[in-house]
């Protein structure tokens, strides 16, 4: 019996802890949105595809988040005017 009520209790705190990084990464999601401006996080370049973005990110490139899946294939290398590409990529 001792033992379950052990189990017990790490199944409870494992429970508030899936509770607690759910509730941050809410809080996380919100305030990532929230931002006025864009914000992006993706691969290293020269691949450079899109891991995640905001709503201001999708406002700034003129696509939105389907158009960039599909005719894009994520990659934020094909949004970027070429000239500043070759910026870019030195």
């Amino acid at each position: 019996m001792e033992t379950h009520g052990k189990n017990w209790n790490i199944d409870e705190a494992k429970a508030a802890a899936r509770v607690r990084t759910e509730a941050e990464t809410r809080d996380i999601v919100a305030a990532f949105d929230s931002v006025p401006g864009g914000i992006f996080k993706s691969t290293p370049w020269p691949d450079c595809r899109i891991l995640c973005a905001n709503d201001g990110f999708f406002k700034i490139i003129g696509y939105s988040r389907e158009e960039l899946q599909k005719s894009k294939d994520d990659r934020m290398r094909e949004v970027v005017f070429p000239p500043d590409l070759n910026n870019l990529l030195k």
